[in-house]
């Protein structure tokens, strides 16, 4: 399968972010975007730079166990 879409950490960040609610909305269409066509890819480095920011630069931090949820969910698909 082709690889149409590379979806930055940003993308991901942005999509949790409500402090910019258009870079949010935004964010989210690219991800719903990219489901749906099925032709999205993410890095390894996208993983681990969502992994930090959820965990130590967010304002509301995660816990390990909710960053685990966090990321199966961002990996499930």
């Amino acid at each position: 399968m082709p690889i149409g879409t590379f979806l930055d950490a940003n993308v991901f960040i942005y999509q949790l972010d409500g402090s910019d609610p258009r870079k949010q909305a935004v964010a989210q269409g690219l991800v719903r975007q990219a489901l749906l066509a099925q032709d999205a890819c993410i890095s390894f480095r996208v993983v681990q730079e969502r992994l930090n920011v959820i965990t130590t630069k967010a304002r509301v931090r995660l816990s390990a166990t909710e960053a685990q949820n966090d990321l199966d969910a961002m990996l499930a698909p």
